[in-house]
């Protein structure tokens, strides 16, 4: 007959004041250490990067902050009726440092593409954004990077969305023809049909259209690239694919986001006019 024994081990008994001491003790290291890594928090320590990992702290995020980039636009507007070119702008934009150049040719101007001197606006007639994107190229020596259009009430639309813009004017203007367009000398405040309509008059007069115009394109850019509209670009795009006419693509968007959030972060510091197609360089 077997008999089962049980062991019990013994335990050791401590002095409540022994115990005490070690609680106490324990309390202080988890204390300390704490308190050490709220400090190294505090000063942007990356534990990861101690430990051998890659960086992923602030730092490398204000690395790819602190980068230049340049791009270039092509902003066009043609009749709603006639499908006939109305006018153009080239913008070059560098980020984040938010300096814009701004080079308004003439409809009128000629280059030569395929084969022949044109005018930007029978290229357009003939071979469309694609071929105006071309030409404007050429005439300028640059790459492009997208372009955006519009058509008579699409560009209203934008504007209104936007806000209005206000024009300096040196002399007044009395003109009518196919349109009447009837502003004061000093400052005016011109919503999308009035705007639209001034930006076609200068087609008209030849001292002084290409600066009016660059101007106006600079004050569109003040009133919608700026830190207040950060939050929005989504909704900017959004409009920009519904409304107007562009080749860039939700994929394009999607890459260019961190481009496009340091370019509306930035605002327009440093805005100039170009008067040469020449005038942007390599």
């Amino acid at each position: 007959m077997s008999k089962k024994v049980r062991f019990k081990p013994e335990r050791k008994r401590y002095p409540k004041k022994t115990g005490f001491v070690i609680t106490f003790v324990v309390a202080l290291v988890c204390i300390a250490v704490f308190s050490m890594l709220s400090i190294l928090k505090e000063n942007n320590y990356d534990f990861k990067a101690a430990l051998g990992g890659e960086k992923t702290s602030d730092e490398v995020v204000e690395e790819v902050n602190t980068q230049s980039e340049e791009r270039r636009f092509l902003f066009w507007s043609k009749d709603s009726k006639t499908n006939a070119l109305c006018f153009l702008w080239v913008v070059d934009a560098k980020v984040p440092a938010g300096e814009y150049s701004v080079y308004s040719p003439s409809i009128d101007d000629k280059v030569e593409f395929d084969g022949q001197y044109r005018t930007l606006a029978e290229i357009f007639t003939t071979y469309g954004e694609s071929g105006l994107r071309s030409a404007v190229e050429i005439m300028c020596d640059i790459k492009l990077n997208s372009y955006i259009g519009s058509d008579t009430e699409s560009f209203k639309q934008m504007i209104n969305t936007l806000g209005s813009v206000t024009v300096k004017l040196s002399k007044a203007i009395e003109y009518r023809g196919d349109y009447n367009l009837i502003l004061s000398s000093g400052k005016n405040t011109l919503k999308g049909d009035q705007l639209y309509k001034y930006l076609c008059y200068t087609n008209f007069i030849s001292t002084g259209a290409a600066d009016m115009r660059s101007e106006v394109i600079i004050k569109i850019l003040e009133n919608t690239i700026n830190p207040d509209n950060v939050d929005r670009t989504e909704k900017f795009y959004s409009n920009i694919a519904n409304i107007l006419i562009t080749d860039i693509s939700v994929v394009d968007y999607s890459a260019s986001s961190r481009f496009i959030y340091d370019m509306f972060n930035a605002g327009v510091q440093e805005a100039k006019i170009i008067t040469e197609p020449s005038g942007f360089g390599k």
